[in-house]
C-alpha cells in the first residue's frame, strides 16, 4: 500500500492552518473560534492571491500566485485536526 503524496504547497497551507488555530486558541481558549479563523484565513489568502494576480495581469505581467480552492480547504483542514483532538 502506497501512502498518498501531497504537494508541498498543500502541506504548507495545512501547517499554517494549524498554527493559526493554535494562536487563536491560546489567546481566546475558544476552539470553535479558532477553527473558524483558520478557515477564513485560507479563504482570505486565496482571495488576496486572486486580486494580486488580477492586478499583475492588468499591468501586463505574469500572475505571481496560483489560486486554488484546495489551498483554502487545506488551510481549514489544518485547523480542523486540532479542533477534533480537543473535542476528544
Amino acid at each position: 500500500m502506497n501512502l498518498p503524496v501531497f504537494a508541498q504547497d498543500k502541506l504548507n497551507h495545512f501547517a499554517y492552518g494549524q498554527v493559526i488555530f493554535a494562536a487563536v486558541y491560546i489567546v481566546t481558549m475558544e476552539a470553535g473560534l479558532a477553527l473558524a479563523v483558520s478557515g477564513v484565513a485560507g479563504v482570505l489568502k486565496e482571495g488576496a492571491d486572486y486580486l494580486l494576480n488580477k492586478r499583475a495581469v492588468a499591468r501586463g505581467e505574469a500572475a505571481p500566485h496560483g489560486v486554488e480552492v484546495l489551498d483554502a480547504v487545506a488551510t481549514g483542514l489544518g485547523g480542523l485536526v486540532p479542533f477534533v483532538l480537543l473535542a476528544m
